[in-house]
C-alpha cells in the first residue's frame, strides 16, 4: 500500500529506527518542556482573565528564543541526529505524537474538577478548565502546545527539504526549498509577535 500511495520511502526504517522514530515526540516534548521552563521569558498579562483573583493572566513568553535554539540544534546536527530524521520517521512519528497527545490530553482534562461537564466525553471534548498552568505558573500548558506546535511544524518542513536534498542533490525542486523557508519564516513571524496566543 505505502508503495501506490508513494510513500515507500517512510516505511524504510529499521527496527530500532521505527522505534526511535515512534519515541521521537516524548523526546521533543521533554526537550520543549526543559528548554521552556529554564531559559528566560518575558512575563506579560494576557487576555484570559484568572477566576481566582479577577486579573487577567501572566504568561511566561519565550516562543521565539525556544524556537532559535531548536532550528539550530537541528541544523548543526545535536546529538548526531540528522537534519532529514523528521521527515523520514513522519510516520512513525505521527502514531507516536498522536499516543502521547491524547495522554496529555487525559491527564490535563481528568486532572480537573468535573465542571457542568458529568460526561468523560463531554469534558474531553470541551474541556475542564481554560488554563492549565504548573509551576507557579512557570508552565502555562497552552502556551507550551503553541511552542511546540510552531517549532516542529518548521523543522519539519526544513527536515522534508533535507531530505528532499539528500536524495535529489543538483536536480531538486527548487519549490521544496521555497516552501520551507516561507512556513520557517511564517512561523518565525508566529513567535515575535507571540502576544497574540494569549487569548
Amino acid at each position: 500500500m505505502a508503495e501506490r500511495l508513494g510513500i515507500e520511502h517512510l516505511v524504510e526504517l529499521s527496527g530500532t529506527e521505527a522505534i526511535l522514530g515512534y519515541l521521537t515526540p516524548l523526546f521533543i516534548f521533554a526537550a520543549f518542556f526543559l528548554a521552556q521552563v529554564l531559559l528566560p521569558a518575558l512575563r506579560v498579562p494576557g487576555y484570559a482573565v484568572d477566576a481566582k483573583t479577577g486579573e487577567p493572566r501572566n504568561y511566561r513568553l519565550n516562543g521565539l528564543l525556544v524556537f532559535v535554539i531548536a532550528v539550530i540544534v537541528w541544523a548543526v546536527e545535536f546529538a548526531g541526529l540528522p537534519r532529514d530524521w523528521f521527515y523520514r520517521s513522519s510516520l512513525y512519528a505521527v502514531a507516536g505524537g498522536t499516543a502521547l497527545c491524547a495522554l496529555i490530553a487525559v491527564a490535563a482534562v481528568f486532572s480537573q474538577p468535573r465542571g457542568e461537564a458529568k460526561n468523560p466525553l463531554a469534558g474531553l471534548w470541551a474541556g475542564r478548565t481554560r488554563e492549565l498552568s504548573l509551576f507557579n505558573h512557570r508552565f502555562d500548558l497552552k502556551m507550551y502546545t503553541y511552542v511546540v506546535g510552531g517549532a516542529m511544524w518548521a523543522l519539519n518542513a526544513l527536515s522534508g527539504a533535507a531530505y528532499h536534498h539528500g536524495r535529489f542533490g543538483d536536480d531538486a525542486n527548487p519549490g521544496v526549498y521555497l516552501y520551507a523557508g516561507f512556513l520557517t519564516f511564517y512561523v518565525l513571524d508566529y513567535f515575535v509577535y507571540e502576544r497574540v496566543q494569549l487569548y
